[in-house]
């Protein structure tokens, strides 16, 4: 009896350590989210994850967006970083302590996802983390507005280049009596839009030289200035300070160029009119602007197997049509399918803005996602309003943007 008693305890004494052991594996994860069902469920995630692989915890700890990488910073000074963290670009200062995932998961493992954000998250062939969701650039229609006019929107398919844009919003606005035509987000990225759909871009193709100082630079800037002149744009946005979003949320604006982040918002808060996305006009080419948050993981993690493990879990096929459609916003990877939001007009807005994004050329994927943009976006909103307001010619404000990406291309690249 006694020698009985006495191996169940050694058992329960070796089950005991083992549990203990195994409790001991806790990762943390940094994350910053506007969302508050983005954090349930990442949460409802991580907790999916442990039940499955038992004694493995991951911990969320959350940030602002506004400090997440001030916070990051003090975390790798003090080597203590997280595991897993929710990014929006890899600055140069935590780029050398970020886990290659293809270590894990081979060189294919972002396959499946959007080849633009894919391409940006593979460094010489280091996969420094996996897509999360991604925003798309795009023209927001009042279509109340568009059938009370009488006035057709094209299929994704077909499209209209500017010029047939313009005049159709033009009429829709004489038809029916609203304030603007155009409406436009005072940022630099929003502005991005036209340089891609004039053919320009801001790199080469290695993103390595500046590609600024182009024929279709100048053209973009001098095109955008001409939108504003003719009265299609009004000039109190962007050289004053009236809010698009509130003009087009009032019903008074025929489009706006913004994005798929919107569409919850819109959803929300817009009643009175039947709101859509797209086509995206073009001059030279059909182009949307990519943007995304992905998530990666430290390599100064103790269990970086763990954390590289998650990620491919947080990020499959499921779980990432799941991520879009709880939080309203386009998935990351090609294999999703046409996604249900549950709202007809969210759906068909959300999946016009994905297609805007899928045929897109590359440039308005890899050149946005440069760390070099880090230090020239002011630089490029300062001289598209300088256009603006005539204190520099397209030409002058090319060649300042131009320098201002040589002299970023030095910082970040030593060169």
């Amino acid at each position: 009896m006694k020698r009985r008693f006495l191996l169940a305890s050694i058992f329960l004494l070796v089950v005991g350590i083992f549990a203990f052991g195994q409790a001991q594996k806790e990762l943390t994860a940094l994350w910053f989210y506007d969302d508050p069902s983005e954090l349930e469920f990442l949460n409802k995630k991580a907790a999916e994850y442990s039940t499955s692989h038992p004694g493995v915890t991951i911990k969320v700890n959350t940030v602002a967006y506004n400090d997440l990488f001030t916070r990051l910073t003090q975390l790798v000074a003090g080597n203590n970083p997280p595991d897993i963290v929710k990014l929006t670009d890899i600055r140069p200062e935590i780029e050398p302590f970020i886990l290659d995932l293809s270590k894990y998961h081979g060189k294919d493992f972002l396959k499946p996802f959007i080849p633009g954000v894919a391409a940006a998250l593979n460094r010489e062939g280091r996969i420094l983390g996996a897509p999360l969701d991604v925003t798309a650039n795009g023209i927001i229609l009042n279509k109340t507005l568009f059938d009370k006019a009488g006035v057709a929107i094209p299929s994704k398919e077909k499209a209209w280049t500017y010029n047939e844009f313009l005049q159709a919003i033009s009429d829709v606005k004489k038809k029916t009596g609203a304030l603007y035509a155009l409406v436009w987000d005072v940022t630099p990225h929003r502005w991005s839009t036209y340089l891609f759909e004039n053919g320009g871009s801001f790199y080469d193709s290695t993103g390595r030289k500046s590609n600024f100082n182009s024929p279709a630079a100048i053209q973009a800037l001098r095109g955008f200035a001409d939108m504003f002149d003719k009265g299609y744009i009004p000039k109190s946005i962007w050289i004053g300070s009236e809010n698009p979003r509130d003009m087009f949320f009032s019903g008074q604006a025929v489009a706006w160029m913004s994005g798929s982040w919107q569409v919850k918002a819109m959803l929300d808060n817009i009643k009175n009119f039947e709101w859509t996305a797209g086509p995206n006009p073009y001059v030279t080419t059909r182009s949307s602007v990519l943007g995304y948050k992905f998530v990666s993981a430290f390599s100064t993690s103790k269990y970086p197997d763990i954390a590289a493990d998650f990620i491919k879990f947080f990020t499959s096929k499921e779980n990432n049509s799941d991520y879009a459609k709880s939080l309203m916003t386009i998935a990351s990877r090609t294999d999703t399918g046409t996604i249900n939001y549950g709202n007809a007009q969210a759906s068909s807005a959300l999946n016009n803005l994905a297609y805007e994004l899928a045929i897109s050329p590359l440039p308005a994927s890899t050149d946005i996602a440069n760390p070099v943009m880090g230090y020239v976006w002011n630089t490029v909103k300062e001289n598209v309003i300088a256009v603006l307001t005539k204190t520099k010619t397209p030409e002058q404000a090319a060649a300042a943007i131009n320098a201002q990406i040589e002299d970023s291309l030095r910082i970040v690249y030593g060169k």
